[in-house]
Parts: structure tokens; C-alpha cells; sequence
């Protein structure tokens, strides 16, 4: 996974990965493992933990979250995301998405008429490192968060950390 992430990050579209932990069922599902905030607290107990619920609004790759405007573009050429799938141990996978990000103005942002999903999300999340987000989503659905910046390799040295400190749980 190391490699794979360190030879993806070359491309200069992305800038956000997404790593959700679970079980391959086949080549086209994904399903994640569910966590309870009990064990994400437990683990997380040294970190500063922040929960909010949120409104949640889509129109496409478009999502407002309360008063945040943003645009995410899932990377989906085939010679970039390949084998984006890896074991990390005999019960869990991880699945790789990347994406490019970019803030919104709130009138960039399209009309209550447009929206393709709108609800509530609870979210529990501390930084693991600065550029490691970890959220726990409804109480159940881990998620990492990797924001690209100069110091990559360092940050996929400790998202390595990382796992090795989640695995155990999941």
C-alpha cells in the first residue's frame, strides 16, 4: 500500500484520499467494518476528539456540510486507480479513493432544487497527524482522511502507524 500510494501521489489532481477499512466481497463491493464510538474513544483517548452533527447537502459533486462549500471530484482514470484494494490482514481490506478537492463560494453552490442527497451526519473525528483526519461517521463507519502536502512520505509512515494501532479493533 505504501508504494502504491507514493507512486500515485506523483499526479498533481490529487490532493484528498479517502481510506475506508473493511472486506472485499468481490471486485466491485466494498464493504466497511463497523467500530463503536466506544473503541474509537478508547483508542483516540490521548487525542482531542471533536463531534458535531452536521446538515449535509449534495448536488453532484458539489456538498455544503452547515456553513462549508466544497467540491470533491472522485480521480477515476483507470491507470491511476487500479488495484486500489490491499489486505491488511486476513479479516480486513482497505479501499483507496482519491479525489480533488476545492472550496466553494456559497453561491457557487447550486439551489435547494438541485440537491441529490440531503440529511444529517454525525461525526466524530480527531488529527492523528496534521494531515491525517481520522472521523468515525454515524457512529459506526471509519474513515481516514489524507490531505496531500510536501511532506508525504513521512505522513504514509504514520498512516502505516496508524493502521497497525486500529487493526487490532476492526
Amino acid at each position: 500500500m505504501e508504494t502504491y500510494l507514493e507512486n500515485i501521489l506523483q499526479n498533481k489532481e490529487i490532493n484528498k484520499i479517502v481510506i475506508y477499512l473493511g472486506s472485499k466481497v468481490d471486485n466491485k463491493i466494498f464493504k466497511q467494518n463497523e467500530i463503536s464510538k466506544e473503541q474509537f474513544l478508547n483508542i483516540f483517548k490521548s487525542y482531542q476528539i471533536k463531534q458535531s452533527i452536521v446538515n449535509f447537502y449534495q448536488a453532484g459533486n458539489k456538498i455544503k456540510t452547515d456553513d462549508k462549500y466544497f467540491k470533491m471530484v472522485q480521480i477515476e482514470d483507470p491507470d491511476i486507480v487500479k488495484n486500489n484494494s490491499f489486505e491488511i490482514t486476513s479479516e480486513t481490506d482497505s479501499l483507496i479513493l482519491f479525489y480533488n478537492y476545492s472550496e466553494l463560494k456559497s453561491h457557487d453552490f447550486p439551489s435547494k432544487l438541485e440537491y441529490s442527497v440531503e440529511g444529517k451526519i454525525n461525526t466524530i473525528e480527531t488529527n492523528f497527524i496534521e494531515q491525517i483526519k481520522i472521523k468515525l461517521i454515524d457512529e459506526k463507519y471509519l474513515q481516514i482522511e489524507l490531505t496531500k502536502d510536501a511532506y508525504m512520505d513521512n505522513t504514509i509512515r504514520e498512516l502505516t502507524n496508524l493502521i497497525k494501532l486500529i487493526t487490532p479493533i476492526i
